[in-house]
């Protein structure tokens, strides 16, 4: 009796991770019948979407490609554990770490996401309240230990007591020095240091985060805070382009300014000032 055969088109994605000089390889396969047939019930044309802005394509196609790589890198190491194919303790803890790595990464994408304007006019809704501006410092600093005590960085910070209360959105603001704070973090060596520093200057709360880290070059920092801008630089990957642009609409949204100064491999100190309603 013959055989019945069939042929399935498959496409193929590959997620590496190193770790601790291991490199594993994970590779997903995906039925290409199936994704059309969920096109075509969906009301997708192939067509159609083939001739959308090329600018929308292309950022579309950006941002479907950070998501799925960590959520790749994920699901596959977690499969790997629940289907008993780990049994060695270390490594085990070896690939919960870089499920941890991936999962703080997909969040951070997911928040730039969210936090973007949905509207064209590229501007927040900022609601004001009147906050102690070294309480809400100090807490946005003291939540980023953690991630610097992981990469043996120091985080200091220099914050008077003296700092006058001010009329912001606290939250929003607050994700400005995560922002801020996070990049050079992420962006420094083990073992350099990371200075958080505030002040009352020309009116204005000035606000300084300074690291000793890989720096920009000089031809990048016109683009930085622009939307989806990403600086072309091996040491510089990851995101999708959106933090420093976010914090850019918040900061102005206040009435405020926004800038970096930086030199390539000694660090970066990015900057902001906020108007005060008062002379202190």
């Amino acid at each position: 009796m013959q055989k019945n055969q069939s042929k399935v088109s498959l496409n193929s994605r590959g997620v590496e991770e190193e770790c601790e000089g291991k490199v594993t390889h994970l590779i997903s396969l995906r039925d290409l019948a199936e994704c059309q047939q969920a096109e075509e019930k969906s009301g997708l044309d192939m067509e159609a979407s083939r001739k959308l802005d090329p600018v929308k394509s292309d950022l579309m196609s950006r941002i479907l490609h950070e998501l799925r790589t960590p959520l790749h890198s994920i699901m596959g190491f977690t499969k790997l554990i629940l289907g008993g194919k780990v049994p060695d303790p270390q490594t085990q803890e070896e690939f919960l770490n870089i499920i941890a790595r991936q999962s703080e990464h997909l969040s951070m994408l997911l928040d730039e996401l969210v936090d973007m304007p949905s509207s064209e006019s590229d501007h927040f809704e900022v609601r004001k309240e009147r906050v102690s501006a070294k309480d809400l410092l100090e807490g946005a600093v003291q939540e980023l230990h953690g991630l610097a005590t992981q990469k043996g960085i120091e985080l200091s910070k220099s914050i008077p007591l003296a700092l006058p209360e001010i009329e912001v959105d606290g939250k929003r603001l607050r994700q400005v020095v995560f922002n801020l704070v996070g990049n050079a973090i992420k962006f420094s060596e083990d073992g350099s240091r990371v200075n958080v520093k505030a002040e009352v200057k020309n009116k204005e709360l000035l606000v300084q985060v300074t690291d000793q880290g890989v720096g920009i070059a000089e031809e990048a920092i016109p683009g930085l805070f622009g939307k989806f801008y990403q600086v072309k630089d091996p040491a510089r990957v990851g995101g999708l382009g959106l933090g420093l642009y976010i914090s850019k609409q918040i900061i102005e949204g206040h009435g405020g300014r926004i800038w970096v100064e930086s030199t390539r491999g000694e660090g970066s100190t990015f900057s902001f000032a906020l108007p005060l309603e008062q002379d202190w």
